[in-house]
């Protein structure tokens, strides 16, 4: 077989991270990494999900050495921890999509190949190079249509818009896949919340969004087709404290896997003027947290009532018994 594609001297480009996962038997992801190694005219690193030897490993030689395609696997960097390294592409060769990676760091753009696992227990050496050799020609076409120029910058291009809004310094930016796990964290996120990105990363939305509504959201930019849903929600701080923030939910496009992003800002809330321990009724008012209420919603008695904890009736009922006491706020409180 012929290699149609000009060559591209390794430094005219970035050195782009190419994984080919599956997980089942490694002859289709062996076979991959070759195949891209030889056509990868220098443009990217091409690394496989770990792989030892097998004892099909000759026949992948074999129907490789066919087509003149070298099997040399010190070519091909072997990842041990895919949740944590970082690639720019992700090449699922599973039947099945939701099997494959759920998580990992940045946004990875991510193609379905779901090619036919060659090597099945119970086949003859004879069926396994029949089928290996589908693959291969398969894997072939493929390869070739991905190493052309343009398509596997297109695709880094638009992953790096992302890790951009996601790494933007004005807000809080969260990472969560579909099983709404947490998969990252900004640095403004950070601050906000006081957690480490390693603290948060696996964790469910609920342990940093204390809100039954945070999955409804989530399912909805995942789901629904809702291209984003802005919403207040309260984030847990790692020192237990709660604070608002104005959040929006985008969902992370199928083509650099599935799930979603929150961005948030943090927002100006009345802070909870706590009741008096062991009190109840009236007795959880004083005049001047009742003055401090006030104050603080500008009049406004069913507020006020709210952050003080008591209902509306025993709130007005402390106020007509001041009332008869002389005691006015020193504010409008129409």
């Amino acid at each position: 077989m012929s290699d149609t594609l000009t060559p591209v001297p390794a430094a005219a480009k970035k050195r782009l991270r190419v994984l080919f996962f599956n997980d089942e038997h490694s002859a289709k992801r062996k076979l991959a990494a070759q195949i891209a190694v030889h056509f990868n005219a220098g443009n990217a690193e091409i690394c496989q999900t770990q792989a030892s030897f097998e004892a099909t490993d000759h026949l992948v030689q074999s129907v490789l050495q066919e087509v003149e395609i070298p099997f040399n696997e010190v070519n091909v960097k072997q990842s041990s921890d895919i949740t944590r390294e970082k690639y720019d592409l992700i090449i699922v060769l599973c039947k099945c999509f939701r099997v494959a990676v759920l998580s990992y760091p940045g946004f990875p753009a991510v193609l379905h190949w779901p090619v036919e696992n060659p090597v099945k227990k119970g086949l003859s050496p004879a069926l396994i190079l029949a089928n290996l050799r589908k693959s291969r020609d398969e894997l072939v076409t493929r390869i070739k249509h991905l190493m052309s120029d343009g398509y596997l910058e297109a695709l880094e291009l638009q992953s790096q818009q992302l890790d951009d809004f996601f790494n933007d310094p004005t807000q809080g930016c969260l990472k969560f896949n579909r099983e709404e796990l947490v998969t990252g964290l900004n640095e403004k996120a950070q601050a906000i919340t006081g957690f480490r990105d390693d603290e948060l990363l696996g964790k469910p939305l609920h342990y940093l969004v204390p809100d039954d509504m945070v999955s409804r959201h989530a399912l909805a930019v995942m789901d629904e087709g809702v291209m984003f849903r802005k919403t207040k929600l309260k984030l847990r701080r790692s020192s237990q404290e709660v604070v608002h923030v104005t959040a929006t939910f985008k969902a992370i496009p199928h083509s650099l896997g599935q799930g979603g992003v929150i961005c948030f800002e943090e927002t100006e809330e009345d802070a909870v003027i706590q009741p008096i321990d062991g009190a109840r009724g009236l007795e959880r008012l004083s005049w001047d947290r009742v003055e401090s209420a006030l104050k603080q919603t500008a009049g406004n008695r069913t507020k006020a009532s709210k952050i003080l904890g008591v209902g509306r009736a025993t709130f007005y009922r402390f106020l007509d018994r001041e009332k008869a006491r002389g005691r006015i706020p020193k504010m409008d409180m129409g």
